[in-house]
């Protein structure tokens, strides 16, 4: 499962792969201890991800996967008064979920850039 990190004092998102499904049963909106992700002294909030075929997680939404109708929203772009169907995911995290987003709502002691160590640049990612 991948996590991102999002510090909004910065703006400077951070991500990590984890291997045990610590968030399985929470849900968008909860607030969780950053201890979880080595993050101690952290409160994090989850604000969203997505499932394993790339469905984005719907705040509201308590069915697994499902279809709604929209109109304008996010990753949605009509003209006006026009409906489409979109594939979403439900709220609630569970084995299928693939990313899940976090905000920060309280700094704890240690550096974002100790757990989250920059990657190095390799030649690929230089010429893009």
């Amino acid at each position: 499962m991948k996590i991102i990190v999002n510090d909004s004092k910065t703006g400077k998102s951070y991500q990590k792969e984890i291997e045990t499904p610590q968030f399985i049963g929470k849900k968008i909106g909860d607030e969780i201890d950053g201890g979880i992700i080595s993050l101690s002294g952290y409160k994090l909030m989850i604000t969203g991800g997505s499932d394993k075929s790339g469905f984005p997680l719907r705040k509201g939404i308590n069915a697994k996967r499902t279809t709604i109708v929209t109109g304008r929203s996010v990753g949605v772009k009509t003209e006006k008064n026009k409906k489409i169907k979109r594939r979403i995911a439900g709220e609630t995290i569970n084995n299928d979920t693939m990313q899940v987003n976090l905000k920060i709502t309280t700094q704890g002691s240690t550096e974002l850039n100790t757990v989250f160590p920059e990657k190095p640049k390799t030649e690929e990612t230089k010429q893009k």
